[in-house]
Parts: C-alpha cells; structure tokens; sequence
C-alpha cells in the first residue's frame, strides 16, 4: 500500500476536495510571497499563514454551524473569534470590550453587532446542525434552549481552540 503524502493525509482529515487543497496550498503559496516581497522575517510569515488558517477554520465552522457568509453576523462573529484568539491569556468582557471592538471596525453601533450576532445565533440554533449538537451537547443552555451572544462565541472560542 502506498504512503500518502503529509498534504494528502491533511486533505483526508478535513474532508476536503483535491480542488479546496489546491486552492488553500495556492493561498498559502500567495501569502509566503508577499510577506517575502514586503521582507517580512521567518516568523513573521509563519504567524500570517497560522491567521490564515486560523481565518479558514472559523470559516468552516460557521458554515458547518448553518451561518450564512452573506448576513452581517457572519463576520461579526468570525472577527470577534479572531479578536479571543489575539487575547488569548485575558479575560475581556463581550458587550464592554468586544461589542465595541467590533462596532468600531465596521463602522456600526453596539446594537446593531449585538442583534446582528443574535440572528446569526438564532440561524445556528434553527438548523441545529450536527456541529451544533456537537459543540453545546455538555452546556446549559438557558430555558429558551437558544445559547447568548456570549456563551455562543465563548463556546466557538473555546472549540477552535482545543479540536
């Protein structure tokens, strides 16, 4: 039998298509030459591509979670995961640090990032998707059995970052 190559067997593991790993190598391949042409350092390139993969698996997961890549709630949440994972050993507060965070990138209120992650929430809670059981199966959800803003990317957070 024959050995598959590393590339291959990382394919195999995230269930993607020969196209999406050629596309992500061609990615990788894209972001290595403009940090070399800017001159960046070893370690420099190495942490964009570790943010671009990082970027991509948040991706997936809201995808797998039913999120829509075209409602606003979509890239709230996906910045505010890449927001935790910069400030990985502090504690911040979601609705006094995040939220504002957030409004202030996109040019938006408080309110409008909170209601616009709630729907995205309320989307994810809807189609209930096998990723959903999966991540919220050992929390306690309140009465409403929907997760808040907070446990719902607290919880994303914390599975990006043991799975």
């Amino acid at each position: 039998m024959e050995e598959r190559s590393m590339i291959e067997q990382l394919r195999i593991q995230l269930n993607w298509t020969k196209e999406d790993m050629e596309k992500f190598l061609e990615e990788i391949a894209k972001v290595i030459s403009e940090e070399v042409a800017v001159g960046a350092g070893e370690s420099d390139i190495f942490k964009n591509m570790s943010d671009h993969i990082y970027k991509k698996r948040i991706a997936k997961l809201l995808m797998l979670l039913g999120i829509p890549t075209n409602i606003g709630g979509y890239k709230f949440i996906k910045l505010a995961l890449v927001y935790l994972r910069s400030k990985e050993s502090e504690k911040i507060s979601i609705t006094e640090e995040l939220y504002p965070y957030i409004a202030k990138f996109y040019n938006k209120t408080v309110g409008q990032v909170e209601r616009a992650i709630r729907s995205a929430v309320e989307m994810a809670c809807k189609v209930n998707s096998v990723k959903f059981q999966e991540i919220f199966d050992n929390i306690n959800l309140p009465k409403s059995g929907k997760p808040t803003n907070s446990l719902f990317i607290t919880a994303l957070d914390e599975y990006l970052r043991y799975n």
